[in-house]
């Protein structure tokens, strides 16, 4: 959430080394957070000697980056990846799916 918060912050392309350094988090965990930020299109990477990373969309949830950490975000058994027993008959199960979007 801080590089997320960073970049909405300061628009346009921003080095690795210049966001370490304001946020004081290493290099090595900014690239590998903006790796799965930028395959959730989330934010893009310029590469050559001006390159760095800037947002890719200004309408981003909480749930957007989550997700693209790549952790399981269920709410219960019966949302996530292993179906519930009771889930043809319960009337909760579409309800919960809502809430987790």
């Amino acid at each position: 959430m801080l590089l997320v918060r960073y970049l909405l912050a300061n628009d346009g392309i921003r080095k690795i080394s210049d966001i370490s350094r304001d946020i004081a988090i290493s290099e090595s965990l900014i690239r590998k957070i903006a790796n799965d930020l930028e395959h959730a299109s989330i934010i893009r990477s310029v590469k050559g000697r001006n390159g760095g990373i800037e947002i890719a969309k200004r309408e981003i949830s909480v749930y957007d980056v989550l997700l693209a950490s790549g952790e399981d975000l269920s709410l219960t058994i019966c949302t996530g990846k292993t179906p519930c027993e009771l889930s043809g008959g319960c009337n909760l199960s579409p309800l919960i799916r809502n809430l987790q979007r």
